[in-house]
Formats: structure tokens, C-alpha cells, sequence
């Protein structure tokens, strides 16, 4: 067991998001946070509970964001990146940081 978080969701005026020590986070956990900037989870081994879109990050769109995540996360579904990150990056302008 690592340390996660199950829910953020909804809180819309969250502007950056940094959990250093967090391995997991689970689906719909920040859901609808309509102001994200910044999401540095430099530790996480799990986004949602599969390498598919889990909506992590549902409705969350038109922002610009930087995404800070472990390399592994950026090919473990296949080759491609987490489903999540996926679809973090259709519906958003995402720059992409791996530690």
C-alpha cells in the first residue's frame, strides 16, 4: 500500500495539485477541478485503478496545464501514455514533465 488520494473532486478553484510522497490516485479523484494549473505527482505508480481512461481528470478541460509524473506513466498502456493522461491531453494544452 502507498499513499493516495480518493477525492478532490469538485474543488473548482484548485490551482495546483502537489503530492511529492502520493504513489496512487484513484478514479474521478480530481474530477472536475475547473481551475488545475499544476499537477506534481512525481511518485505516482497508479492513475485510476487501469492503464485506461479511469476520469481521473474528468470534465476538466480548456486549461493549460503542467503535468509533472514518473516516465513510466508515459508508456504503460501499450506503449502510450496512462488513459488518463490520454485524455487530460485531448480535452487541455499539457505540458508534460517526467521525472
Amino acid at each position: 500500500g502507498g499513499i493516495g488520494i480518493s477525492s478532490l473532486a469538485g474543488a473548482t478553484y484548485l490551482q495546483v495539485l502537489s503530492l511529492k510522497a502520493c504513489t496512487l490516485i484513484r478514479s474521478e479523484a480530481i474530477a472536475n477541478c475547473h481551475s488545475i494549473e499544476t499537477i506534481y505527482v512525481p511518485n505516482i505508480t497508479e492513475l485510476g485503478n487501469t492503464v485506461l481512461g479511469d476520469s481521473v481528470f474528468a470534465s476538466i478541460t480548456g486549461q493549460t496545464i503542467t503535468l509533472t509524473v514518473p516516465s513510466a506513466l508515459m508508456t504503460c498502456n501499450g506503449g502510450n501514455p496512462d488513459g488518463d493522461i490520454q485524455t487530460l491531453q485531448a480535452a487541455n494544452t499539457v505540458t508534460i514533465v517526467t521525472v
